[in-house]
């Protein structure tokens, strides 16, 4: 059996986390994140099920292809459509 070769990512506001490495064919996105040094730091996000491949949420059981990005995303503090209107109350009041 092959290796594949996958990168991880997480995003945190304090840092960048990012790990390559390779793991056997056939690999789930889930055994890729908890083989990482980042499931450490990403320990809610990864319980949430907040993951994707290139940008794409993902289940855990998704199999894992030769050069996929791992993506750990952090959950949304606020509803960006709440924020970019909160934006403008604040830009209107300031005029």
């Amino acid at each position: 059996m092959a290796d594949i070769n996958i990168e991880i990512v997480f995003m945190h506001p304090e840092n960048a986390y990012f790990q390559s490495f390779r793991l056997p064919e056939n690999s789930t996105l889930l055994q890729a994140i908890l083989q990482s040094e980042i499931h450490d730091v990403a320990q809610s996000s990864i319980q949430a099920g907040l993951y994707g491949i290139w940008g794409n949420i993902q289940s855990g059981d998704t199999i894992l292809q030769d050069g996929d990005r791992v993506e750990i995303y952090r959950p949304l503090i606020i509803d960006p459509k709440t924020l970019r209107r909160q934006r403008s109350k604040q830009r209107n009041n300031h005029e």
